[in-house]
Protein backbone atom coordinates (compact mmCIF):
# COMPACT_ATOMS: atom_id res chain seq x y z
CA UNK A 1 0.00 0.00 0.00
CA UNK A 2 3.10 2.26 0.67
CA UNK A 3 4.45 1.93 -2.47
CA UNK A 4 0.86 2.98 -4.66
CA UNK A 5 0.50 5.93 -2.41
CA UNK A 6 3.98 7.47 -2.49
CA UNK A 7 3.65 7.52 -6.85
CA UNK A 8 0.12 8.27 -6.41
CA UNK A 9 1.06 11.37 -4.28
CA UNK A 10 3.04 12.79 -7.18
CA UNK A 11 0.31 13.05 -9.72
CA UNK A 12 0.51 16.49 -9.09
CA UNK A 13 3.77 17.04 -9.64
CA UNK A 14 3.45 15.17 -13.02
CA UNK A 15 0.66 17.36 -14.23
CA UNK A 16 2.71 20.71 -13.33
CA UNK A 17 5.27 19.36 -15.30
CA UNK A 18 2.67 18.38 -18.79
CA UNK A 19 1.79 22.05 -17.92
CA UNK A 20 4.46 23.98 -17.10
CA UNK A 21 6.05 21.94 -20.56
CA UNK A 22 2.81 23.85 -22.93
CA UNK A 23 2.64 27.04 -21.14
CA UNK A 24 0.94 29.36 -21.74
CA UNK A 25 -1.42 26.91 -23.88
CA UNK A 26 -5.34 26.87 -22.32
CA UNK A 27 -6.70 23.57 -20.79
CA UNK A 28 -8.07 22.96 -24.30
CA UNK A 29 -4.51 22.86 -25.88
CA UNK A 30 -3.47 20.35 -23.45
CA UNK A 31 -6.79 18.38 -24.20
CA UNK A 32 -5.46 18.43 -28.29
CA UNK A 33 -1.73 17.94 -26.89
CA UNK A 34 -3.19 14.89 -25.25
CA UNK A 35 -4.87 13.24 -28.51
CA UNK A 36 -1.36 14.19 -30.40
CA UNK A 37 0.19 11.70 -27.92
CA UNK A 38 -2.55 9.19 -27.81
CA UNK A 39 -1.33 8.49 -31.78
CA UNK A 40 2.05 8.34 -30.48
CA UNK A 41 1.42 5.76 -28.17
CA UNK A 42 -1.86 3.90 -29.45
CA UNK A 43 -1.02 3.90 -32.76
CA UNK A 44 2.46 4.30 -33.72
CA UNK A 45 1.96 7.77 -35.65
CA UNK A 46 3.62 11.37 -35.52
CA UNK A 47 1.45 14.57 -35.73
CA UNK A 48 3.23 15.43 -38.32
CA UNK A 49 1.17 12.27 -40.41
CA UNK A 50 4.76 9.98 -40.09
CA UNK A 51 5.23 6.71 -38.64
CA UNK A 52 6.77 6.80 -35.01
CA UNK A 53 10.51 5.29 -35.88
CA UNK A 54 13.10 3.68 -33.72
CA UNK A 55 15.72 0.80 -32.82
CA UNK A 56 16.02 -1.48 -30.34
CA UNK A 57 19.34 -2.02 -28.54
CA UNK A 58 20.32 -4.47 -30.89
CA UNK A 59 19.70 -2.52 -34.13
CA UNK A 60 16.36 -4.16 -34.87
CA UNK A 61 14.05 -1.54 -36.58
CA UNK A 62 10.34 -0.84 -35.63
CA UNK A 63 8.10 1.33 -36.85
CA UNK A 64 4.50 2.25 -37.06
CA UNK A 65 2.45 0.21 -35.03
CA UNK A 66 4.88 -2.45 -34.25
CA UNK A 67 6.56 0.92 -32.36
CA UNK A 68 3.99 2.10 -30.59
CA UNK A 69 4.29 2.25 -26.83
CA UNK A 70 0.52 0.42 -26.57
CA UNK A 71 2.43 -2.97 -28.23
CA UNK A 72 4.34 -3.27 -24.62
CA UNK A 73 3.19 -1.08 -22.05
CA UNK A 74 -0.62 -1.76 -22.85
CA UNK A 75 -3.56 0.27 -23.10
CA UNK A 76 -3.56 0.62 -19.05
CA UNK A 77 0.03 1.78 -19.18
CA UNK A 78 0.38 -0.59 -16.75
CA UNK A 79 3.25 -2.59 -18.43
CA UNK A 80 3.34 -6.16 -17.54
CA UNK A 81 5.81 -8.85 -18.31
CA UNK A 82 7.25 -9.96 -22.29
CA UNK A 83 8.48 -13.61 -21.64
CA UNK A 84 11.00 -13.01 -18.74
CA UNK A 85 11.23 -9.00 -18.89
CA UNK A 86 9.22 -7.05 -17.03
CA UNK A 87 7.51 -4.24 -18.75
CA UNK A 88 7.25 -0.82 -16.04
CA UNK A 89 4.43 0.74 -15.68
CA UNK A 90 3.66 4.31 -17.75
CA UNK A 91 1.09 6.09 -15.86
CA UNK A 92 1.78 9.67 -15.16
CA UNK A 93 1.55 9.12 -11.25
CA UNK A 94 4.36 6.38 -11.59
CA UNK A 95 6.36 7.50 -14.01
CA UNK A 96 6.52 10.86 -12.76
CA UNK A 97 7.33 9.61 -9.15
CA UNK A 98 10.04 8.09 -7.00
CA UNK A 99 10.29 4.76 -7.93
CA UNK A 100 9.78 2.34 -4.85
CA UNK A 101 10.33 -1.06 -3.80
CA UNK A 102 6.88 -3.06 -3.32
CA UNK A 103 5.65 -3.25 -0.10
CA UNK A 104 4.55 -6.64 1.08
CA UNK A 105 5.82 -9.82 1.20
CA UNK A 106 9.40 -10.09 0.12
CA UNK A 107 10.53 -12.73 -2.19
CA UNK A 108 13.04 -15.74 -0.26
CA UNK A 109 16.59 -15.02 -1.49
CA UNK A 110 19.19 -18.05 -0.99
CA UNK A 111 21.72 -17.27 1.44
CA UNK A 112 25.33 -15.76 0.22
CA UNK A 113 22.81 -14.00 -2.68
CA UNK A 114 21.43 -10.71 -3.06
CA UNK A 115 18.10 -9.43 -4.49
CA UNK A 116 18.61 -6.96 -7.44
CA UNK A 117 15.82 -5.04 -7.62
CA UNK A 118 14.10 -3.93 -11.26
CA UNK A 119 15.23 -0.46 -12.10
CA UNK A 120 11.69 1.01 -12.46
CA UNK A 121 11.34 0.23 -8.81
CA UNK A 122 14.93 2.46 -7.86
CA UNK A 123 14.94 4.85 -10.22
CA UNK A 124 14.36 8.64 -9.20
CA UNK A 125 11.60 10.38 -10.87
CA UNK A 126 11.16 11.50 -14.24
CA UNK A 127 10.43 14.58 -15.64
CA UNK A 128 10.66 16.05 -19.48
CA UNK A 129 13.70 16.40 -20.13
CA UNK A 130 15.09 12.57 -18.63
CA UNK A 131 11.93 11.52 -20.59
CA UNK A 132 13.04 12.61 -23.57
CA UNK A 133 16.59 10.91 -23.20
CA UNK A 134 14.80 7.81 -22.29
CA UNK A 135 12.86 7.70 -25.32
CA UNK A 136 16.06 8.95 -27.70
CA UNK A 137 18.66 7.08 -26.07
CA UNK A 138 16.89 4.38 -24.18
CA UNK A 139 18.34 5.67 -20.74
CA UNK A 140 16.70 5.58 -17.35
CA UNK A 141 16.28 8.35 -15.24
CA UNK A 142 19.15 7.52 -13.62
CA UNK A 143 21.33 6.90 -16.36
CA UNK A 144 21.36 3.13 -16.91
CA UNK A 145 20.42 1.49 -19.97
CA UNK A 146 16.60 0.26 -20.24
CA UNK A 147 15.83 -3.20 -21.21
CA UNK A 148 16.91 -4.46 -24.83
CA UNK A 149 13.05 -4.50 -25.77
CA UNK A 150 12.77 -0.31 -25.53
CA UNK A 151 13.41 0.72 -28.66
CA UNK A 152 15.39 4.22 -29.41
CA UNK A 153 12.79 6.88 -30.93
CA UNK A 154 13.57 9.77 -33.13
CA UNK A 155 11.47 12.15 -31.25
CA UNK A 156 11.01 15.60 -30.95
CA UNK A 157 10.97 17.71 -27.61
CA UNK A 158 7.13 18.64 -28.71
CA UNK A 159 6.18 15.57 -29.56
CA UNK A 160 7.42 13.60 -25.93
CA UNK A 161 5.65 16.52 -24.56
CA UNK A 162 2.48 15.47 -26.59
CA UNK A 163 2.85 11.88 -25.02
CA UNK A 164 3.74 12.87 -21.67
CA UNK A 165 -0.11 15.01 -21.76
CA UNK A 166 -1.62 11.84 -22.82
CA UNK A 167 0.22 9.41 -20.06
CA UNK A 168 -1.10 11.68 -17.70
CA UNK A 169 -4.70 11.30 -18.93
CA UNK A 170 -3.72 7.28 -18.19
CA UNK A 171 -3.33 7.97 -14.12
CA UNK A 172 -6.63 5.71 -12.48
CA UNK A 173 -9.44 7.54 -11.53
CA UNK A 174 -12.59 6.53 -9.59
CA UNK A 175 -14.28 4.24 -11.97
CA UNK A 176 -17.90 2.71 -10.54
CA UNK A 177 -18.30 0.13 -8.37
CA UNK A 178 -15.24 1.61 -6.20
CA UNK A 179 -17.06 3.80 -3.14
CA UNK A 180 -13.90 3.95 -0.64
CA UNK A 181 -11.74 1.09 -0.41
CA UNK A 182 -14.37 -1.88 -1.05
CA UNK A 183 -14.75 -3.03 -4.62
CA UNK A 184 -18.23 -4.35 -5.89
CA UNK A 185 -19.28 -6.53 -8.24
CA UNK A 186 -21.91 -8.45 -9.56
CA UNK A 187 -23.49 -11.74 -11.52
CA UNK A 188 -26.12 -11.11 -13.94
CA UNK A 189 -28.90 -13.90 -14.19
CA UNK A 190 -31.85 -14.73 -16.15
CA UNK A 191 -34.80 -15.13 -13.53
CA UNK A 192 -36.19 -17.91 -16.56
CA UNK A 193 -33.37 -20.18 -15.55
CA UNK A 194 -34.15 -23.39 -13.88
CA UNK A 195 -34.07 -23.23 -9.94
CA UNK A 196 -31.28 -25.73 -10.11
CA UNK A 197 -29.05 -23.95 -12.50
CA UNK A 198 -29.47 -20.98 -10.73
CA UNK A 199 -29.18 -22.24 -7.11
CA UNK A 200 -25.80 -23.91 -8.02
CA UNK A 201 -24.46 -20.76 -9.62
CA UNK A 202 -25.14 -19.03 -6.35
CA UNK A 203 -23.55 -21.29 -4.07
CA UNK A 204 -20.45 -21.53 -5.98
CA UNK A 205 -20.01 -17.38 -6.58
CA UNK A 206 -21.13 -17.65 -2.96
CA UNK A 207 -18.44 -19.90 -2.23
CA UNK A 208 -16.02 -18.05 -3.78
CA UNK A 209 -17.37 -14.32 -3.28
CA UNK A 210 -18.29 -14.27 0.09
CA UNK A 211 -22.64 -14.30 0.68
CA UNK A 212 -24.28 -11.47 -1.21
CA UNK A 213 -23.88 -7.93 -0.29
CA UNK A 214 -21.11 -9.31 2.15
CA UNK A 215 -17.16 -9.26 2.05
CA UNK A 216 -15.74 -11.91 0.98
CA UNK A 217 -14.72 -14.11 3.96
CA UNK A 218 -11.02 -14.86 4.76
CA UNK A 219 -10.06 -11.51 2.83
CA UNK A 220 -6.37 -10.35 4.88
CA UNK A 221 -7.12 -6.66 6.00
CA UNK A 222 -4.23 -5.61 3.78
CA UNK A 223 -6.24 -6.17 0.47
CA UNK A 224 -9.68 -4.26 -0.54
CA UNK A 225 -12.59 -5.93 0.22
CA UNK A 226 -14.75 -7.39 -2.38
CA UNK A 227 -18.31 -6.86 -2.21
CA UNK A 228 -20.97 -9.24 -4.49
CA UNK A 229 -24.66 -8.45 -5.61
CA UNK A 230 -26.71 -10.34 -7.80
CA UNK A 231 -28.52 -8.70 -10.82
CA UNK A 232 -32.02 -10.82 -11.62
CA UNK A 233 -33.32 -10.02 -15.00
CA UNK A 234 -36.69 -11.08 -16.35
CA UNK A 235 -38.76 -10.75 -18.96
CA UNK A 236 -37.96 -10.43 -22.99
CA UNK A 237 -33.94 -10.03 -23.33
CA UNK A 238 -34.68 -6.06 -25.11
CA UNK A 239 -35.74 -5.25 -21.82
CA UNK A 240 -32.80 -6.30 -19.77
CA UNK A 241 -30.42 -3.20 -21.04
CA UNK A 242 -32.85 -0.74 -18.87
CA UNK A 243 -32.85 -3.22 -15.94
CA UNK A 244 -29.26 -3.33 -15.79
CA UNK A 245 -28.92 0.23 -16.05
CA UNK A 246 -31.53 -0.08 -13.33
CA UNK A 247 -29.10 -2.12 -11.23
CA UNK A 248 -26.49 0.26 -11.98
CA UNK A 249 -28.08 3.23 -10.77
CA UNK A 250 -29.16 1.44 -7.17
CA UNK A 251 -25.58 0.21 -6.93
CA UNK A 252 -22.57 0.62 -9.13
CA UNK A 253 -20.14 -1.98 -9.61
CA UNK A 254 -17.00 -2.37 -10.69
CA UNK A 255 -17.31 -5.68 -12.94
CA UNK A 256 -19.71 -8.82 -13.98
CA UNK A 257 -18.14 -11.85 -12.65
CA UNK A 258 -19.64 -15.06 -14.12
CA UNK A 259 -23.82 -15.05 -14.82
CA UNK A 260 -26.27 -17.03 -16.25
CA UNK A 261 -28.59 -17.09 -19.30
CA UNK A 262 -29.44 -20.06 -21.05
CA UNK A 263 -31.42 -17.70 -23.69
CA UNK A 264 -29.48 -14.73 -24.48
CA UNK A 265 -26.47 -12.55 -23.78
CA UNK A 266 -26.43 -10.05 -26.33
CA UNK A 267 -28.29 -7.40 -24.28
CA UNK A 268 -25.77 -7.72 -21.25
CA UNK A 269 -22.87 -7.68 -23.26
CA UNK A 270 -24.00 -4.59 -25.14
CA UNK A 271 -24.28 -3.32 -21.78
CA UNK A 272 -20.86 -3.69 -20.86
CA UNK A 273 -19.36 -2.27 -23.99
CA UNK A 274 -21.50 1.05 -24.08
CA UNK A 275 -20.52 1.01 -19.79
CA UNK A 276 -16.87 0.26 -20.80
CA UNK A 277 -17.37 -2.40 -17.69
CA UNK A 278 -15.20 -6.13 -17.19
CA UNK A 279 -17.76 -8.74 -18.10
CA UNK A 280 -15.79 -12.23 -17.06
CA UNK A 281 -17.10 -15.41 -18.66
CA UNK A 282 -20.89 -15.41 -17.92
CA UNK A 283 -22.39 -18.94 -18.27
CA UNK A 284 -24.18 -18.01 -21.81
CA UNK A 285 -24.66 -20.28 -25.14
CA UNK A 286 -25.70 -17.32 -27.47
CA UNK A 287 -22.53 -15.42 -27.83
CA UNK A 288 -22.72 -13.19 -30.91
CA UNK A 289 -19.25 -13.28 -33.14
CA UNK A 290 -20.63 -10.16 -34.92
CA UNK A 291 -21.19 -8.27 -31.67
CA UNK A 292 -18.56 -6.04 -30.39
CA UNK A 293 -16.83 -7.19 -27.42
CA UNK A 294 -14.09 -5.47 -26.02
CA UNK A 295 -15.17 -5.54 -22.54
CA UNK A 296 -16.33 -9.58 -22.71
CA UNK A 297 -14.52 -12.08 -22.12
CA UNK A 298 -16.05 -15.71 -22.84
CA UNK A 299 -15.74 -19.14 -22.32
CA UNK A 300 -16.31 -20.17 -26.28
CA UNK A 301 -18.44 -18.69 -28.80
CA UNK A 302 -21.59 -20.95 -27.08
CA UNK A 303 -23.88 -21.55 -30.30
CA UNK A 304 -22.18 -19.55 -32.68
CA UNK A 305 -19.57 -22.11 -32.36
CA UNK A 306 -21.37 -25.38 -32.53
CA UNK A 307 -22.95 -23.41 -35.96
CA UNK A 308 -19.47 -23.35 -37.31
CA UNK A 309 -18.56 -26.94 -36.29
CA UNK A 310 -21.74 -28.09 -38.18
CA UNK A 311 -20.88 -26.18 -41.25
CA UNK A 312 -17.22 -27.88 -41.21
CA UNK A 313 -19.25 -31.33 -40.90
CA UNK A 314 -21.30 -30.14 -43.80
CA UNK A 315 -18.37 -29.27 -46.15
CA UNK A 316 -16.57 -31.88 -45.34
CA UNK A 317 -19.24 -34.59 -46.07
CA UNK A 318 -20.06 -32.31 -49.30
CA UNK A 319 -23.96 -33.07 -49.20
CA UNK A 320 -26.32 -32.10 -52.33
CA UNK A 321 -29.52 -32.16 -50.29
CA UNK A 322 -31.40 -29.26 -48.76
CA UNK A 323 -31.44 -27.99 -45.06
CA UNK A 324 -34.16 -27.42 -42.83
CA UNK A 325 -33.26 -25.68 -39.36
CA UNK A 326 -36.09 -25.51 -36.71
CA UNK A 327 -35.45 -23.20 -33.65
CA UNK A 328 -37.36 -22.51 -30.50
CA UNK A 329 -38.00 -19.15 -29.35
CA UNK A 330 -34.90 -18.38 -27.61
CA UNK A 331 -32.49 -15.66 -29.30
CA UNK A 332 -29.83 -17.93 -28.95
CA UNK A 333 -31.53 -20.44 -31.24
CA UNK A 334 -32.62 -17.60 -34.20
CA UNK A 335 -28.47 -16.46 -33.59
CA UNK A 336 -27.12 -19.70 -34.46
CA UNK A 337 -29.34 -20.67 -37.20
CA UNK A 338 -28.51 -17.19 -38.57
CA UNK A 339 -24.72 -17.81 -37.86
CA UNK A 340 -25.09 -21.54 -40.02
CA UNK A 341 -27.85 -19.75 -42.47
CA UNK A 342 -24.40 -16.91 -43.05
CA UNK A 343 -21.27 -20.06 -42.98
CA UNK A 344 -23.51 -22.04 -45.58
CA UNK A 345 -24.41 -19.13 -47.95
CA UNK A 346 -22.16 -19.73 -50.46
CA UNK A 347 -23.60 -23.21 -50.99
CA UNK A 348 -26.33 -24.27 -53.78
CA UNK A 349 -28.27 -25.97 -51.26
CA UNK A 350 -31.43 -25.01 -49.92
CA UNK A 351 -31.84 -23.38 -46.45
CA UNK A 352 -34.85 -23.61 -44.60
CA UNK A 353 -35.69 -22.16 -41.21
CA UNK A 354 -38.81 -22.53 -39.11
CA UNK A 355 -39.58 -21.34 -35.88
CA UNK A 356 -41.58 -23.63 -33.75
CA UNK A 357 -44.56 -22.83 -30.92
CA UNK A 358 -47.45 -24.30 -29.58
CA UNK A 359 -49.75 -23.55 -32.46
CA UNK A 360 -51.31 -26.85 -33.39
CA UNK A 361 -51.17 -26.26 -37.17
CA UNK A 362 -47.79 -24.53 -37.36
CA UNK A 363 -46.54 -28.23 -35.50
CA UNK A 364 -48.45 -30.48 -38.44
CA UNK A 365 -46.90 -27.93 -40.53
CA UNK A 366 -43.78 -28.82 -39.28
CA UNK A 367 -44.20 -32.37 -38.86
CA UNK A 368 -45.14 -32.07 -42.80
CA UNK A 369 -41.73 -30.17 -43.49
CA UNK A 370 -39.37 -32.71 -41.87
CA UNK A 371 -41.74 -35.53 -43.23
CA UNK A 372 -40.84 -34.39 -46.41
CA UNK A 373 -37.54 -34.96 -46.12
CA UNK A 374 -35.40 -36.83 -48.43
CA UNK A 375 -32.40 -39.15 -48.33
CA UNK A 376 -29.29 -37.28 -47.97
CA UNK A 377 -30.98 -34.09 -46.89
CA UNK A 378 -30.25 -32.79 -43.51
CA UNK A 379 -32.15 -31.41 -40.63
CA UNK A 380 -30.93 -29.30 -38.05
CA UNK A 381 -32.69 -28.40 -34.67
CA UNK A 382 -31.81 -25.45 -32.61
CA UNK A 383 -34.19 -26.63 -29.94
CA UNK A 384 -34.35 -26.38 -25.70
CA UNK A 385 -34.88 -29.79 -24.05
CA UNK A 386 -38.68 -29.65 -23.85
CA UNK A 387 -39.03 -28.79 -27.64
CA UNK A 388 -36.96 -31.06 -28.21
CA UNK A 389 -38.51 -33.95 -26.50
CA UNK A 390 -41.98 -32.82 -27.47
CA UNK A 391 -41.14 -32.86 -31.09
CA UNK A 392 -38.95 -35.92 -31.52
CA UNK A 393 -41.55 -38.15 -29.79
CA UNK A 394 -44.42 -36.23 -31.99
CA UNK A 395 -42.54 -37.69 -35.35
CA UNK A 396 -40.64 -39.91 -36.43
CA UNK A 397 -37.46 -39.47 -37.94
CA UNK A 398 -37.21 -38.63 -41.66
CA UNK A 399 -35.39 -41.60 -43.26
CA UNK A 400 -31.58 -41.27 -45.02
CA UNK A 401 -31.55 -37.53 -43.51
CA UNK A 402 -28.63 -36.67 -40.67
CA UNK A 403 -29.84 -34.79 -38.09
CA UNK A 404 -27.44 -32.23 -35.99
CA UNK A 405 -28.71 -31.09 -32.59
CA UNK A 406 -27.23 -28.47 -30.27
CA UNK A 407 -25.35 -29.72 -27.24
CA UNK A 408 -25.64 -26.12 -25.70
CA UNK A 409 -29.38 -25.86 -26.05
CA UNK A 410 -30.63 -29.49 -25.70
CA UNK A 411 -29.23 -30.14 -22.56
CA UNK A 412 -25.84 -31.87 -23.38
CA UNK A 413 -25.18 -35.46 -22.14
CA UNK A 414 -28.64 -35.57 -20.96
CA UNK A 415 -29.95 -34.23 -24.41
CA UNK A 416 -33.84 -35.93 -24.81
CA UNK A 417 -33.73 -37.14 -27.84
CA UNK A 418 -36.37 -39.85 -28.58
CA UNK A 419 -34.52 -42.96 -28.95
CA UNK A 420 -35.74 -43.74 -32.35
CA UNK A 421 -33.77 -40.68 -33.31
CA UNK A 422 -30.45 -41.66 -31.86
CA UNK A 423 -28.92 -43.39 -34.32
CA UNK A 424 -28.75 -40.42 -37.47
CA UNK A 425 -28.67 -38.29 -34.77
CA UNK A 426 -24.72 -35.33 -34.41
CA UNK A 427 -24.66 -33.38 -31.46
CA UNK A 428 -22.65 -30.34 -31.28
CA UNK A 429 -20.67 -30.47 -28.45
CA UNK A 430 -18.19 -27.51 -27.65
CA UNK A 431 -16.87 -29.19 -24.29
CA UNK A 432 -14.31 -31.90 -23.43
CA UNK A 433 -16.56 -35.73 -23.24
CA UNK A 434 -17.84 -35.73 -19.88
CA UNK A 435 -16.03 -38.86 -19.38
CA UNK A 436 -12.88 -37.17 -19.17
CA UNK A 437 -13.88 -33.73 -17.67
CA UNK A 438 -15.89 -34.83 -14.83
CA UNK A 439 -13.58 -35.93 -12.52
CA UNK A 440 -10.94 -33.38 -13.35
CA UNK A 441 -13.32 -30.87 -12.46
CA UNK A 442 -14.56 -32.30 -9.01
CA UNK A 443 -10.96 -32.82 -8.56
CA UNK A 444 -10.43 -28.69 -8.76
CA UNK A 445 -13.11 -27.15 -8.15
CA UNK A 446 -14.70 -29.60 -5.43
CA UNK A 447 -13.36 -29.35 -2.54
CA UNK A 448 -14.59 -25.65 -2.24
CA UNK A 449 -17.88 -26.86 -2.74
CA UNK A 450 -17.80 -29.41 0.06
CA UNK A 451 -15.91 -26.98 2.18
CA UNK A 452 -19.56 -24.86 1.70
CA UNK A 453 -22.16 -28.02 2.23
CA UNK A 454 -22.91 -27.80 -1.47
CA UNK A 455 -23.36 -31.26 -2.92
CA UNK A 456 -21.94 -32.04 -6.27
CA UNK A 457 -24.45 -33.05 -8.67
CA UNK A 458 -22.89 -34.46 -12.01
CA UNK A 459 -25.15 -32.84 -14.33
CA UNK A 460 -24.06 -29.53 -12.75
CA UNK A 461 -20.45 -29.82 -12.64
CA UNK A 462 -20.03 -27.87 -15.96
CA UNK A 463 -22.16 -25.07 -14.63
CA UNK A 464 -20.33 -25.37 -11.43
CA UNK A 465 -16.58 -25.74 -12.52
CA UNK A 466 -16.46 -22.95 -15.54
CA UNK A 467 -18.24 -20.53 -12.46
CA UNK A 468 -15.68 -21.11 -10.11
CA UNK A 469 -12.67 -20.65 -12.65
CA UNK A 470 -14.74 -17.68 -13.66
CA UNK A 471 -14.47 -16.16 -9.95
CA UNK A 472 -10.90 -17.66 -9.70
CA UNK A 473 -9.23 -15.49 -12.51
CA UNK A 474 -11.32 -12.23 -11.23
CA UNK A 475 -9.99 -12.83 -7.93
CA UNK A 476 -6.66 -13.15 -8.70
CA UNK A 477 -7.32 -10.20 -10.88
CA UNK A 478 -7.97 -8.37 -8.52
CA UNK A 479 -5.88 -9.01 -6.27
CA UNK A 480 -3.03 -8.42 -8.83
CA UNK A 481 -4.25 -4.81 -9.42
CA UNK A 482 -4.41 -3.72 -5.63
CA UNK A 483 -5.20 0.14 -4.80
CA UNK A 484 -3.78 0.96 -8.35
CA UNK A 485 -7.88 0.35 -9.56
CA UNK A 486 -8.02 0.28 -13.52
CA UNK A 487 -11.41 -1.17 -15.65
CA UNK A 488 -8.81 -1.24 -18.27
CA UNK A 489 -5.99 -2.78 -16.57
CA UNK A 490 -8.20 -5.11 -14.86
CA UNK A 491 -8.83 -6.52 -18.09
CA UNK A 492 -4.96 -6.62 -19.03
CA UNK A 493 -4.33 -8.86 -15.55
CA UNK A 494 -7.51 -10.94 -16.86
CA UNK A 495 -6.06 -11.68 -20.31
CA UNK A 496 -3.19 -13.53 -17.65
CA UNK A 497 -5.23 -15.25 -15.48
CA UNK A 498 -6.28 -18.20 -17.26
CA UNK A 499 -3.83 -20.50 -15.39
CA UNK A 500 -6.04 -20.02 -12.43
CA UNK A 501 -9.31 -21.60 -15.10
CA UNK A 502 -8.68 -24.78 -13.21
CA UNK A 503 -11.97 -26.17 -13.14
CA UNK A 504 -13.25 -25.20 -16.89
CA UNK A 505 -14.87 -28.38 -19.21
CA UNK A 506 -12.91 -27.38 -21.59
CA UNK A 507 -9.54 -29.88 -22.64
CA UNK A 508 -7.22 -26.03 -23.09
CA UNK A 509 -8.70 -22.76 -22.10
CA UNK A 510 -6.23 -19.97 -22.78
CA UNK A 511 -5.99 -16.09 -22.93
CA UNK A 512 -3.66 -13.44 -23.77
CA UNK A 513 -3.51 -9.65 -24.97
CA UNK A 514 -6.21 -8.79 -26.81
CA UNK A 515 -7.96 -12.56 -26.74
CA UNK A 516 -11.55 -12.37 -25.49
CA UNK A 517 -12.56 -16.29 -26.06
CA UNK A 518 -10.70 -18.99 -23.97
CA UNK A 519 -11.62 -22.09 -26.26
CA UNK A 520 -12.46 -22.25 -29.97
CA UNK A 521 -13.03 -25.69 -30.89
CA UNK A 522 -15.44 -28.84 -30.27
CA UNK A 523 -16.35 -31.70 -31.14
CA UNK A 524 -19.07 -33.65 -32.78
CA UNK A 525 -21.04 -36.01 -30.88
CA UNK A 526 -23.20 -39.79 -31.63
CA UNK A 527 -25.25 -41.36 -28.91
CA UNK A 528 -23.00 -44.30 -27.82
CA UNK A 529 -25.59 -47.68 -28.91
CA UNK A 530 -23.78 -49.78 -25.39
CA UNK A 531 -24.76 -46.22 -23.20
CA UNK A 532 -27.93 -44.78 -24.61
CA UNK A 533 -27.47 -41.97 -22.29
CA UNK A 534 -23.75 -41.00 -22.95
CA UNK A 535 -22.42 -38.99 -26.06
CA UNK A 536 -19.29 -40.23 -27.24
CA UNK A 537 -17.12 -38.19 -29.95
CA UNK A 538 -16.88 -39.39 -33.51
CA UNK A 539 -14.74 -36.38 -34.75
CA UNK A 540 -11.34 -35.10 -33.18
CA UNK A 541 -11.02 -31.50 -31.94
CA UNK A 542 -12.68 -29.15 -34.60
CA UNK A 543 -11.35 -25.83 -34.53
CA UNK A 544 -13.42 -24.04 -37.55
CA UNK A 545 -12.02 -21.45 -39.97
CA UNK A 546 -13.54 -18.52 -38.70
CA UNK A 547 -12.61 -15.02 -38.46
CA UNK A 548 -11.55 -14.91 -34.72
CA UNK A 549 -10.65 -11.07 -33.38
CA UNK A 550 -7.29 -11.74 -31.88
CA UNK A 551 -6.86 -7.86 -31.30
CA UNK A 552 -9.16 -5.75 -29.00
CA UNK A 553 -7.22 -2.65 -27.88
CA UNK A 554 -9.58 0.55 -28.09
Amino acid sequence: MTRWRAWLSASGLMLALVASALAPAAAEALSAAAQRGAAIYRDGLLPSGLALAGARADGTPVTGRAAACISCHRASGMGGAEGAVLVPPVQAALLFAPGQRKSGRQPRVAAGLQLQLPNFQTRPAYDLQSLQLALNQGRSADGTALGSLMPRYAISAEDNASLAAYLASLQSGNPPGLKGQPIHLASVIDSEATPRRRQALLNTLSACLGPEDSAAPEQPQAQTPLIWHQWPVSGAPSTWPAQLAHHQQRQSVFALVSGLSDRAWQPVQQFCESEKMPCLLPNAPGVDPAQPGDWSFHFSRGVALEASLIETDLRLAAPGGSLLQLVDSSEAAAMAARVLAERLSDLAQANQLRTLDDNRETSLATGKMIAALQPGDQLVLWLGPAELAALTAAWPPPVGVTVYLSGELGGLDAIPLAPAWREQAKVAYGYQAADRRIGRQILNAGSLLRAQGDAIETDLVLLQGNSYSACEMSVRSLRVMGEQVSRRWLLELFEAADESALATGYPRFTLGPGQRVGSRGGHLMRFDPQRPTRLQPVSDWIVPDWAEVADARP
